[in-house]
């Protein structure tokens, strides 16, 4: 039998929140994330959404928003998740007010 510790369950929690960001908001801001099983680290970096990706393939500009990573097997991952959560949650918030005042003039 598998069992997982509580703060195992939280790490997983807060994960899926930070996914769960990127799927909900992938109209209005670009959260990537990356996990490697090899280091047990989850990487996180954050794009606007109109972001031109070739000029950032390219490195000719497009700068992150946001990049960071959190190895998930250290002593202080719970709390770096939730910072990183909190940080992802500030960007997303900064946007939204935008996207909701850009359709104001829509309704009739």
């Amino acid at each position: 039998m598998n069992t997982v510790s509580i703060n195992e369950k939280e790490m997983i929690k807060i994960t899926e929140s930070i996914l769960g960001m990127a799927i909900k908001y992938s109209e209005y801001i670009h959260i990537f994330t990356a996990y490697y099983p090899h280091t047990h680290e989850l990487t996180v970096y954050v794009y606007p959404a109109n972001s031109n990706y070739s000029d950032i393939l390219e490195n000719k500009g497009g700068a992150r928003l946001y990049d960071n990573n959190v190895y998930l097997g250290k002593e202080r991952c719970v709390s770096n998740l939730r910072d990183m959560y909190l940080e992802i949650t500030n960007l997303v918030e900064d946007i939204l007010p935008e996207v909701i005042n850009e359709g104001e003039g829509d309704e009739k």
